[in-house]
C-alpha cells in the first residue's frame, strides 16, 4: 500500500500541469560538497586539487525515500588566479524512479582585496535532466482491473520519459583567515522539466552561507589545530525555506558536528525538522565524514532519518610556485 501512495504520488505530481514546486537535493554535510553549494569553491582547497565523493539516503524507512549521489573534481590555477571544476549529481525518489541529473562545468576567480581579504565570483554552466521509469509504476485502473500492472492502465503517458534542458548558477564568496560568507543563485535559466510539452520550470533558488573559525589552542608552528567552526546555511527556493545553523569541533584527526535544521519562529513553515551528528576524520589529505539526521518534525516515527557519507581527497599535482590562499571552511 505504501508502494502503491508513493507512486500514485509520483504521478499527480509527473502528469500536474501546474507550476512544478519541487527542491533540489540537499546535502546536510553542505561544506563536503563545495562546488554544488557554490561554484566560487571551484579551486578553493589548500592543496589545489581536490576531488570529492558524497552519498545520501533519505529517509530509508520509506519505500522508495530520496537518494543522491554526487562527483567533483575542482583545480586551482594559479598563473591566472582562476578554479576550475567539474560537477555531477544524480538524484532518485519513488518505485518510477523519479530522476535528475545534472552535469556541469565551473569556474572561480580569487580577487586579492588587501592582504587579509579576498572575494570569488562563480559561475556554473550545466546540462539538466528530469526522468521516469513509467514501466515500474502500477496505477490505480491497473489494481482495480486486477491486471498486475501488465500496461493495461487508461492513463495516457507523455511521449518523453526524460526532458533535458540547459542552466546557469552564480555565486560570490567574501573570505578571510577565520571567516567566510557568500551568496548563490541557482536555476537563472529556469530550465523546463516537462514532459508533456507544457512549462514546469525549475524556480530560481537563493542561498546564503558563511561560518567563523575560531582556533582553541594557537601556537606558534602548531601542525595540526584544534579549532571550533561556527556556520549556517539559509536556502530559499519559491515557496520553501530551510534553515541549517551548528557547529564543528576539530582536534586532529577528529571532526565532531552538531546542527539544527528548521525554521520555528516562521509560523508559516513546518518548524523544526531535523537534529544533524557528524562524525569526521581528516589527515592531511584525506577526509572522511558521515553524518545522521534525527527527524524532530511530525514525519519521525515513519523516516528512519537520513544517512550521509562523504570522502575528500586533496592533493598537489606539482610544486608550489605560491601557496594558494584557501577558504577556512571545513571540508565536512
Amino acid at each position: 500500500m505504501k508502494n502503491l501512495v508513493i507512486g500514485i504520488l509520483i504521478v499527480l505530481y509527473v502528469f500536474s500541469n501546474k507550476e512544478l514546486k519541487a527542491q533540489d537535493p540537499h546535502f546536510s554535510q553542505f561544506y563536503a560538497v563545495p562546488l554544488y553549494l557554490a561554484p566560487s569553491f571551484a579551486g578553493a582547497s589548500s592543496k589545489k586539487t581536490r576531488v570529492a565523493l558524497n552519498y545520501r539516503n533519505q529517509w530509508p524507512q520509506i519505500p522508495g525515500g530520496f537518494t543522491t549521489y554526487s562527483m567533483s573534481f575542482d583545480h586551482f590555477v594559479s598563473k591566472i588566479r582562476s578554479g576550475i571544476g567539474v560537477l555531477a549529481i544524480r538524484d532518485q525518489s519513488g518505485v518510477g524512479n523519479l530522476s535528475l541529473t545534472n552535469v556541469g562545468l565551473q569556474y572561480s576567480f580569487d580577487f586579492q582585496v588587501n592582504q587579509d581579504i579576498h572575494i570569488r565570483p562563480g559561475a556554473h554552466f550545466m546540462y539538466t535532466q528530469r526522468g521516469i521509469d513509467f514501466e515500474k509504476l502500477q496505477f490505480y485502473d491497473e489494481l482495480l482491473n486486477n491486471t498486475g500492472g501488465t500496461g493495461a492502465s487508461t492513463i495516457i503517458l507523455p511521449p518523453e520519459k526524460s526532458k533535458g534542458d540547459v542552466d546557469f548558477s552564480t555565486s560570490i564568496v567574501s573570505y578571510a583567515d577565520n571567516y567566510w560568507a557568500g551568496f548563490t543563485f541557482d536555476h537563472l535559466l529556469t530550465p523546463n522539466q516537462s514532459l508533456y510539452g507544457n512549462v514546469a520550470e525549475v524556480p530560481i533558488k537563493m542561498t546564503a552561507f558563511g561560518g567563523f573559525k575560531y582556533l582553541l589552542k594557537e601556537r606558534l608552528m602548531r601542525k595540526h589545530e584544534e579549532s571550533v567552526t561556527f556556520t549556517y546555511l539559509f536556502k530559499s527556493q519559491k515557496d520553501f525555506r530551510q534553515l541549517d545553523i551548528g557547529a564543528y569541533y576539530y582536534k586532529f584527526p577528529m571532526m565532531f558536528g552538531f546542527w539544527y535544521r528548521g525554521l520555528p519562529v516562521w509560523k508559516e513553515y513546518p518548524g523544526s525538522d531535523a537534529l544533524i551528528f557528524l562524525l569526521g576524520y581528516k589527515l592531511d589529505n584525506v577526509s572522511i565524514g558521515y553524518s545522521y539526521d534525527y527527524t524532530i518534525s511530525q514525519l519521525r516515527n515513519n523516516t528512519a532519518g537520513s544517512h550521509e557519507l562523504a570522502l575528500i581527497w586533496s592533493f598537489k599535482l606539482q610544486k608550489w610556485d605560491k601557496r594558494p590562499s584557501s577558504l577556512p571552511c571545513p571540508e565536512f
